[in-house]
Protein backbone atom coordinates (compact mmCIF):
# COMPACT_ATOMS: atom_id res chain seq x y z
CA UNK A 1 0.00 0.00 0.00
CA UNK A 2 1.58 3.22 -1.15
CA UNK A 3 1.52 6.49 1.33
CA UNK A 4 3.36 9.32 1.40
CA UNK A 5 6.21 9.74 3.35
CA UNK A 6 8.26 13.00 4.33
CA UNK A 7 11.64 12.73 4.77
CA UNK A 8 14.42 14.97 6.78
CA UNK A 9 17.47 15.26 4.70
CA UNK A 10 20.48 16.94 6.21
CA UNK A 11 23.26 17.91 2.79
CA UNK A 12 27.66 20.21 0.17
CA UNK A 13 28.80 19.67 -2.99
CA UNK A 14 26.58 21.01 -5.78
CA UNK A 15 26.45 19.04 -9.18
CA UNK A 16 27.18 20.17 -11.92
CA UNK A 17 24.01 19.95 -14.72
CA UNK A 18 24.20 18.22 -17.72
CA UNK A 19 23.64 20.07 -20.93
CA UNK A 20 20.93 18.04 -21.86
CA UNK A 21 19.98 17.61 -25.59
CA UNK A 22 16.19 17.26 -26.68
CA UNK A 23 14.06 15.40 -28.86
CA UNK A 24 11.23 16.09 -30.66
CA UNK A 25 8.17 14.10 -30.93
CA UNK A 26 7.62 13.32 -35.28
CA UNK A 27 3.55 12.39 -34.53
CA UNK A 28 2.77 15.63 -36.26
CA UNK A 29 4.88 15.83 -38.76
CA UNK A 30 4.23 12.44 -40.10
CA UNK A 31 0.28 13.19 -39.96
CA UNK A 32 0.89 15.89 -42.89
CA UNK A 33 0.32 14.96 -45.71
CA UNK A 34 3.06 15.06 -48.90
CA UNK A 35 6.31 15.60 -46.22
CA UNK A 36 9.29 13.20 -47.21
CA UNK A 37 11.86 11.91 -44.68
CA UNK A 38 14.31 14.73 -45.95
CA UNK A 39 11.97 17.17 -45.57
CA UNK A 40 11.54 15.69 -41.93
CA UNK A 41 15.19 15.82 -41.22
CA UNK A 42 15.12 19.44 -42.81
CA UNK A 43 12.07 20.80 -40.56
CA UNK A 44 14.22 19.47 -37.57
CA UNK A 45 17.58 21.72 -38.84
CA UNK A 46 15.45 24.61 -38.96
CA UNK A 47 14.34 24.27 -34.83
CA UNK A 48 18.03 23.94 -34.46
CA UNK A 49 17.47 20.99 -33.11
CA UNK A 50 20.69 18.04 -33.54
CA UNK A 51 19.20 14.47 -33.53
CA UNK A 52 20.58 12.18 -30.58
CA UNK A 53 20.83 8.51 -29.40
CA UNK A 54 18.91 7.73 -25.83
CA UNK A 55 20.57 5.09 -24.11
CA UNK A 56 18.11 3.22 -21.20
CA UNK A 57 20.25 1.13 -18.66
CA UNK A 58 17.53 -0.89 -17.21
CA UNK A 59 18.82 -1.59 -13.61
CA UNK A 60 17.07 -4.75 -11.95
CA UNK A 61 13.89 -4.18 -9.92
CA UNK A 62 14.23 -0.54 -10.74
CA UNK A 63 10.99 0.35 -12.67
CA UNK A 64 12.79 -0.73 -15.94
CA UNK A 65 9.70 -2.99 -17.68
CA UNK A 66 7.29 0.44 -17.31
CA UNK A 67 10.23 2.58 -18.66
CA UNK A 68 10.66 0.10 -21.91
CA UNK A 69 7.04 -0.03 -21.87
CA UNK A 70 6.95 3.72 -22.11
CA UNK A 71 9.85 4.19 -24.60
CA UNK A 72 8.49 1.28 -26.84
CA UNK A 73 5.01 3.13 -27.10
CA UNK A 74 6.83 6.74 -27.27
CA UNK A 75 8.43 5.22 -30.56
CA UNK A 76 5.85 3.90 -32.47
CA UNK A 77 4.04 7.41 -31.71
CA UNK A 78 6.63 9.69 -32.66
CA UNK A 79 8.48 7.75 -35.35
CA UNK A 80 11.55 6.84 -33.59
CA UNK A 81 13.81 3.60 -34.09
CA UNK A 82 13.59 1.74 -30.85
CA UNK A 83 15.92 -1.52 -29.64
CA UNK A 84 15.21 -3.40 -26.49
CA UNK A 85 18.10 -5.85 -25.33
CA UNK A 86 18.86 -8.26 -22.79
CA UNK A 87 20.31 -11.29 -21.88
CA UNK A 88 23.64 -9.20 -22.01
CA UNK A 89 27.26 -10.89 -21.43
CA UNK A 90 29.61 -8.93 -19.85
CA UNK A 91 27.18 -6.33 -19.60
CA UNK A 92 26.73 -6.08 -23.83
CA UNK A 93 30.26 -5.17 -24.17
CA UNK A 94 31.04 -5.03 -27.83
CA UNK A 95 33.29 -7.94 -29.26
CA UNK A 96 34.46 -8.27 -32.80
CA UNK A 97 32.27 -5.76 -34.15
CA UNK A 98 28.75 -7.27 -32.35
CA UNK A 99 26.58 -5.96 -29.37
CA UNK A 100 26.76 -9.75 -26.98
CA UNK A 101 22.88 -9.23 -26.34
CA UNK A 102 19.73 -10.79 -27.45
CA UNK A 103 17.20 -8.45 -29.77
CA UNK A 104 14.24 -8.67 -27.84
CA UNK A 105 12.21 -5.75 -29.43
CA UNK A 106 12.28 -3.65 -32.41
CA UNK A 107 10.09 -0.32 -33.57
CA UNK A 108 9.94 1.28 -36.83
CA UNK A 109 13.65 -1.33 -37.61
CA UNK A 110 13.75 -5.18 -39.35
CA UNK A 111 16.11 -7.34 -37.84
CA UNK A 112 17.79 -7.65 -41.31
CA UNK A 113 19.23 -4.10 -40.78
CA UNK A 114 20.78 -4.20 -37.33
CA UNK A 115 22.63 -7.95 -38.40
CA UNK A 116 25.97 -8.22 -40.46
CA UNK A 117 24.95 -11.56 -41.35
CA UNK A 118 21.99 -12.77 -44.20
CA UNK A 119 18.83 -15.02 -42.44
CA UNK A 120 19.86 -18.44 -42.21
CA UNK A 121 17.38 -21.24 -40.16
CA UNK A 122 18.28 -20.07 -36.67
CA UNK A 123 15.89 -16.52 -36.46
CA UNK A 124 17.80 -13.41 -36.20
CA UNK A 125 17.91 -13.20 -32.12
CA UNK A 126 21.68 -12.91 -31.12
CA UNK A 127 24.93 -10.24 -31.40
CA UNK A 128 23.41 -7.59 -33.25
CA UNK A 129 26.13 -5.55 -35.52
CA UNK A 130 27.10 -3.23 -33.75
CA UNK A 131 27.94 -0.84 -36.17
CA UNK A 132 24.55 -1.00 -37.79
CA UNK A 133 22.89 -0.45 -34.67
CA UNK A 134 24.28 2.84 -33.95
CA UNK A 135 24.15 4.34 -36.90
CA UNK A 136 19.78 3.22 -37.14
CA UNK A 137 18.80 3.09 -33.61
CA UNK A 138 17.04 6.27 -32.05
CA UNK A 139 16.45 5.20 -28.68
CA UNK A 140 18.12 1.28 -27.11
CA UNK A 141 17.06 0.36 -23.66
CA UNK A 142 17.71 -2.69 -21.99
CA UNK A 143 19.78 -4.62 -19.17
CA UNK A 144 23.40 -3.34 -20.39
CA UNK A 145 26.13 -1.59 -18.55
CA UNK A 146 27.40 1.74 -19.03
CA UNK A 147 29.60 2.19 -21.97
CA UNK A 148 27.02 0.94 -25.18
CA UNK A 149 27.65 4.73 -26.89
CA UNK A 150 30.94 3.39 -28.01
CA UNK A 151 28.80 1.44 -30.62
CA UNK A 152 27.79 5.33 -32.10
CA UNK A 153 29.61 6.68 -34.78
CA UNK A 154 31.69 9.66 -33.79
CA UNK A 155 29.32 12.55 -35.22
CA UNK A 156 26.06 11.18 -33.92
CA UNK A 157 25.67 12.52 -30.00
CA UNK A 158 23.72 10.55 -26.95
CA UNK A 159 22.62 11.17 -23.64
CA UNK A 160 22.40 8.65 -21.14
CA UNK A 161 19.16 8.08 -18.80
CA UNK A 162 18.65 5.38 -15.97
CA UNK A 163 15.63 4.92 -12.86
CA UNK A 164 17.31 4.04 -9.58
CA UNK A 165 15.54 2.51 -6.24
CA UNK A 166 16.23 2.66 -2.78
CA UNK A 167 18.37 0.02 -2.30
CA UNK A 168 16.58 -1.81 0.61
CA UNK A 169 13.57 -1.81 -1.41
CA UNK A 170 15.41 -3.33 -4.60
CA UNK A 171 16.94 -5.68 -2.44
CA UNK A 172 13.28 -7.46 -0.92
CA UNK A 173 12.20 -7.08 -4.35
CA UNK A 174 14.45 -8.82 -6.17
CA UNK A 175 14.57 -11.67 -3.48
CA UNK A 176 10.67 -12.28 -4.10
CA UNK A 177 10.98 -11.96 -7.92
CA UNK A 178 13.99 -15.09 -7.67
CA UNK A 179 11.47 -16.94 -5.00
CA UNK A 180 8.06 -16.45 -5.93
CA UNK A 181 7.02 -18.78 -2.93
CA UNK A 182 7.52 -15.86 -0.83
CA UNK A 183 4.39 -14.47 0.16
CA UNK A 184 4.43 -12.99 3.34
CA UNK A 185 6.52 -10.61 5.70
CA UNK A 186 7.64 -13.39 7.76
CA UNK A 187 9.62 -15.37 4.58
CA UNK A 188 10.46 -12.31 3.11
CA UNK A 189 12.21 -11.71 6.26
CA UNK A 190 13.69 -15.47 7.06
CA UNK A 191 15.18 -15.39 3.09
CA UNK A 192 16.64 -11.96 3.54
CA UNK A 193 18.62 -13.13 6.71
CA UNK A 194 19.92 -15.96 4.73
CA UNK A 195 21.14 -14.00 1.79
CA UNK A 196 23.39 -11.68 4.56
CA UNK A 197 26.70 -13.16 3.96
CA UNK A 198 28.51 -14.16 7.31
CA UNK A 199 31.99 -11.71 6.59
CA UNK A 200 29.92 -8.31 5.27
CA UNK A 201 33.14 -6.79 5.15
CA UNK A 202 34.52 -8.16 2.45
CA UNK A 203 31.04 -8.81 0.22
CA UNK A 204 28.47 -6.08 -0.76
CA UNK A 205 25.36 -5.43 -2.37
CA UNK A 206 25.79 -4.58 -6.30
CA UNK A 207 22.76 -3.97 -7.85
CA UNK A 208 22.86 -0.19 -9.38
CA UNK A 209 26.25 -0.10 -8.99
CA UNK A 210 27.13 -2.98 -11.36
CA UNK A 211 25.69 -1.34 -14.31
CA UNK A 212 27.14 1.99 -14.11
CA UNK A 213 30.36 0.66 -14.63
CA UNK A 214 31.44 -0.81 -17.93
CA UNK A 215 32.12 -4.77 -17.61
CA UNK A 216 36.10 -4.53 -18.72
CA UNK A 217 36.44 -2.17 -15.64
CA UNK A 218 34.88 -3.86 -13.37
CA UNK A 219 36.27 -7.23 -13.59
CA UNK A 220 38.07 -7.88 -10.55
CA UNK A 221 38.07 -5.03 -9.25
CA UNK A 222 37.56 -4.29 -5.44
CA UNK A 223 34.52 -2.74 -4.35
CA UNK A 224 35.71 0.68 -3.39
CA UNK A 225 36.94 0.74 -6.68
CA UNK A 226 33.90 0.02 -8.53
CA UNK A 227 31.57 2.26 -6.48
CA UNK A 228 34.03 5.15 -7.05
CA UNK A 229 33.69 4.67 -11.30
CA UNK A 230 30.18 4.22 -10.40
CA UNK A 231 29.63 7.83 -8.85
CA UNK A 232 31.90 9.00 -11.33
CA UNK A 233 29.66 7.81 -14.36
CA UNK A 234 26.35 8.82 -12.70
CA UNK A 235 27.22 12.34 -12.03
CA UNK A 236 29.13 12.86 -15.16
CA UNK A 237 28.28 10.45 -17.92
CA UNK A 238 23.94 9.97 -17.19
CA UNK A 239 22.14 13.09 -17.73
CA UNK A 240 19.29 12.20 -16.47
CA UNK A 241 18.36 10.59 -13.32
CA UNK A 242 14.71 8.99 -12.23
CA UNK A 243 13.71 7.87 -9.11
CA UNK A 244 11.15 5.25 -8.62
CA UNK A 245 10.55 6.99 -5.44
CA UNK A 246 9.20 10.12 -6.99
CA UNK A 247 7.79 8.52 -10.15
CA UNK A 248 5.80 11.30 -11.33
CA UNK A 249 9.11 13.86 -11.42
CA UNK A 250 10.76 10.63 -13.62
CA UNK A 251 8.10 10.46 -16.50
CA UNK A 252 8.10 14.59 -16.46
CA UNK A 253 11.69 14.32 -16.63
CA UNK A 254 11.50 12.07 -19.63
CA UNK A 255 8.56 14.43 -21.74
CA UNK A 256 10.95 17.36 -21.03
CA UNK A 257 13.33 15.68 -23.53
CA UNK A 258 11.77 12.98 -25.74
CA UNK A 259 8.30 15.46 -26.30
CA UNK A 260 9.40 19.10 -25.74
CA UNK A 261 6.11 20.18 -27.82
CA UNK A 262 3.37 18.16 -26.03
CA UNK A 263 2.70 16.10 -28.89
CA UNK A 264 1.22 12.90 -26.78
CA UNK A 265 -0.04 14.31 -23.52
CA UNK A 266 -2.30 11.58 -23.08
CA UNK A 267 0.45 9.10 -23.49
CA UNK A 268 2.49 10.70 -20.43
CA UNK A 269 -0.31 11.08 -18.07
CA UNK A 270 -1.47 7.36 -18.28
CA UNK A 271 2.38 6.54 -17.77
CA UNK A 272 1.96 7.69 -14.20
CA UNK A 273 -0.56 5.00 -13.68
CA UNK A 274 0.77 2.22 -14.96
CA UNK A 275 2.68 -0.87 -12.65
CA UNK A 276 4.55 -3.02 -14.71
CA UNK A 277 6.25 -6.64 -13.05
CA UNK A 278 5.06 -6.30 -9.31
CA UNK A 279 3.84 -9.04 -7.09
CA UNK A 280 1.28 -10.76 -6.89
CA UNK A 281 1.12 -10.59 -2.71
CA UNK A 282 1.19 -6.74 -1.56
CA UNK A 283 2.68 -5.94 1.32
CA UNK A 284 4.83 -3.38 2.84
CA UNK A 285 8.55 -3.65 2.93
CA UNK A 286 8.72 -2.43 6.18
CA UNK A 287 6.85 -4.82 7.79
CA UNK A 288 9.55 -7.04 6.35
CA UNK A 289 12.43 -4.87 7.92
CA UNK A 290 10.12 -4.82 11.38
CA UNK A 291 10.46 -8.77 11.53
CA UNK A 292 14.54 -8.64 11.41
CA UNK A 293 16.49 -8.75 14.42
CA UNK A 294 18.50 -5.77 15.29
CA UNK A 295 22.07 -7.97 15.23
CA UNK A 296 20.92 -8.96 11.40
CA UNK A 297 19.54 -5.16 10.40
CA UNK A 298 23.12 -3.83 11.03
CA UNK A 299 24.34 -6.38 8.96
CA UNK A 300 21.90 -5.56 6.28
CA UNK A 301 22.88 -1.70 6.61
CA UNK A 302 27.03 -3.12 6.16
CA UNK A 303 25.85 -5.59 3.11
CA UNK A 304 23.95 -1.98 1.65
CA UNK A 305 26.72 0.38 2.30
CA UNK A 306 28.24 0.93 -1.31
CA UNK A 307 24.58 1.00 -2.62
CA UNK A 308 23.49 3.63 -0.34
CA UNK A 309 26.14 5.67 -1.32
CA UNK A 310 25.40 5.42 -4.92
CA UNK A 311 21.90 5.92 -3.98
CA UNK A 312 22.60 8.91 -2.08
CA UNK A 313 24.39 10.64 -5.24
CA UNK A 314 21.10 9.46 -7.82
CA UNK A 315 18.99 11.83 -5.04
CA UNK A 316 21.07 14.41 -5.64
CA UNK A 317 21.63 14.02 -9.53
CA UNK A 318 17.44 13.64 -9.70
CA UNK A 319 16.87 16.92 -8.10
CA UNK A 320 19.72 18.59 -10.57
CA UNK A 321 18.12 17.09 -13.12
CA UNK A 322 14.31 18.17 -12.26
CA UNK A 323 15.51 21.90 -11.36
CA UNK A 324 17.27 22.24 -14.29
CA UNK A 325 14.63 20.64 -16.71
CA UNK A 326 10.59 21.15 -15.38
CA UNK A 327 9.86 24.22 -15.29
CA UNK A 328 8.40 25.72 -11.87
CA UNK A 329 5.36 27.36 -13.79
CA UNK A 330 3.80 22.97 -14.27
CA UNK A 331 1.67 21.93 -12.09
CA UNK A 332 2.59 20.95 -8.65
CA UNK A 333 2.50 17.05 -9.16
CA UNK A 334 4.85 17.46 -11.31
CA UNK A 335 7.41 20.27 -9.29
CA UNK A 336 10.78 19.23 -7.77
CA UNK A 337 9.48 17.05 -4.61
CA UNK A 338 11.55 19.45 -2.69
CA UNK A 339 10.93 22.41 -0.77
CA UNK A 340 12.21 24.22 2.08
CA UNK A 341 10.74 24.97 5.81
CA UNK A 342 12.50 26.80 8.77
CA UNK A 343 15.44 26.15 7.61
CA UNK A 344 15.68 22.50 6.60
CA UNK A 345 15.02 21.01 3.58
CA UNK A 346 12.05 18.24 2.57
CA UNK A 347 12.40 15.41 0.19
CA UNK A 348 8.82 14.35 -0.47
CA UNK A 349 9.24 10.46 -1.46
CA UNK A 350 6.88 7.76 -1.86
CA UNK A 351 6.24 4.71 -0.20
CA UNK A 352 9.81 2.31 -0.87
CA UNK A 353 11.72 4.84 1.00
CA UNK A 354 11.70 2.30 3.49
CA UNK A 355 14.73 3.22 5.92
CA UNK A 356 16.10 6.50 5.27
CA UNK A 357 18.58 6.56 7.93
CA UNK A 358 20.26 3.74 5.89
CA UNK A 359 21.33 7.45 3.29
CA UNK A 360 24.73 9.04 4.13
CA UNK A 361 24.60 12.20 6.35
CA UNK A 362 25.76 14.38 3.69
CA UNK A 363 23.59 13.75 1.23
CA UNK A 364 21.52 16.01 3.43
CA UNK A 365 24.25 18.95 3.24
CA UNK A 366 24.53 18.32 -0.35
CA UNK A 367 20.87 18.75 -1.23
CA UNK A 368 20.07 21.70 1.31
CA UNK A 369 23.05 23.55 -1.14
CA UNK A 370 21.56 22.61 -4.12
CA UNK A 371 17.73 23.58 -3.43
CA UNK A 372 19.48 27.37 -1.64
CA UNK A 373 21.71 27.72 -4.99
CA UNK A 374 18.61 27.20 -7.36
CA UNK A 375 16.21 29.17 -4.92
CA UNK A 376 18.46 31.78 -5.66
CA UNK A 377 19.04 31.40 -9.20
CA UNK A 378 15.14 32.23 -9.31
CA UNK A 379 15.59 34.93 -7.28
CA UNK A 380 18.29 36.49 -9.58
CA UNK A 381 16.03 35.15 -12.24
CA UNK A 382 12.82 36.65 -10.93
CA UNK A 383 14.69 40.27 -10.05
CA UNK A 384 16.63 40.11 -13.42
CA UNK A 385 13.14 40.03 -15.45
CA UNK A 386 11.84 42.37 -13.11
CA UNK A 387 14.77 44.76 -13.95
CA UNK A 388 13.90 44.32 -17.74
CA UNK A 389 10.58 44.55 -17.66
CA UNK A 390 10.92 47.54 -15.47
CA UNK A 391 13.42 48.41 -18.28
CA UNK A 392 11.02 47.85 -20.91
CA UNK A 393 7.80 49.77 -19.43
CA UNK A 394 10.19 52.86 -18.69
CA UNK A 395 11.48 52.39 -22.52
CA UNK A 396 7.29 52.52 -23.79
CA UNK A 397 6.48 54.77 -21.58
CA UNK A 398 9.22 57.30 -23.00
CA UNK A 399 8.44 56.45 -26.14
CA UNK A 400 5.06 57.40 -25.65
CA UNK A 401 5.58 60.35 -24.79
CA UNK A 402 8.05 61.17 -27.36
CA UNK A 403 5.29 60.25 -29.54
CA UNK A 404 2.78 62.56 -27.70
CA UNK A 405 5.07 65.37 -28.15
CA UNK A 406 5.89 64.37 -31.53
CA UNK A 407 1.93 63.92 -32.45
CA UNK A 408 1.34 67.78 -30.53
CA UNK A 409 4.17 69.53 -32.35
CA UNK A 410 2.92 68.13 -35.58
CA UNK A 411 -1.01 68.82 -34.61
CA UNK A 412 0.53 72.59 -33.59
CA UNK A 413 2.34 72.97 -36.50
CA UNK A 414 -0.58 71.99 -38.92
CA UNK A 415 -3.20 73.82 -36.95
CA UNK A 416 -0.80 77.03 -37.60
CA UNK A 417 -0.29 76.87 -41.26
CA UNK A 418 -4.09 76.17 -41.72
CA UNK A 419 -4.69 79.11 -40.24
CA UNK A 420 -2.01 80.91 -41.74
CA UNK A 421 -3.20 80.52 -44.76
CA UNK A 422 -6.80 80.74 -44.79
CA UNK A 423 -5.86 84.26 -43.34
CA UNK A 424 -3.70 84.86 -46.47
CA UNK A 425 -6.94 83.92 -48.79
CA UNK A 426 -9.38 86.75 -50.02
CA UNK A 427 -12.60 87.10 -48.42
CA UNK A 428 -14.79 85.04 -50.06
CA UNK A 429 -18.70 85.55 -49.69
CA UNK A 430 -21.51 82.72 -50.39
CA UNK A 431 -22.96 82.94 -53.22
CA UNK A 432 -26.76 83.48 -53.45
CA UNK A 433 -29.08 80.49 -54.29
CA UNK A 434 -30.46 81.02 -57.96
CA UNK A 435 -34.21 81.02 -58.16
CA UNK A 436 -36.43 80.16 -60.88
CA UNK A 437 -39.56 81.38 -61.77
CA UNK A 438 -42.84 79.22 -61.69
CA UNK A 439 -43.42 78.58 -65.30
CA UNK A 440 -46.93 80.68 -66.36
CA UNK A 441 -48.92 78.37 -69.19
CA UNK A 442 -50.86 81.60 -69.61
CA UNK A 443 -48.14 83.52 -71.73
CA UNK A 444 -48.84 85.09 -75.10
CA UNK A 445 -46.64 85.28 -78.13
Amino acid sequence: MCFLMMVLLLIHVVAKPHKVPKMRCERQLKKASGIAEDRRRALLLEEKEEPFVLFFIHVFKAAGSSVRTLLRRYAEKCGKRWVCLVTCTEGGNTKNGIVQCRLRDLVHLNRENVFARPPGRSKLRFNPSAELLGMQSDVIGGHYYYGMHRILPPDRKYTYFTVLREPVATWISGIRYHDKSLKTPVHVSRALAAAIPPDTTRRKYANAMTYMVPAAHAKGQPVAHKLELARYNLKHGIAIVGLVESWPVTVALLQAILDMQHAVPTMWQKALQVERNTAKTKFSGQDVLHRLPPHTFKEAAAFLSAENELYADAVLAHATACFNLIPTTQNNHLNCPFYQSAHTLMLHLNSTLYRPDLLPSRLGSELFTLFSSHQQQRVDDSVRATHQEYNRLNSQQEQKVVKSAIHHRVLNHTTTSLLTNKMMEKPSFPRRRRRFAAPNNNNNF
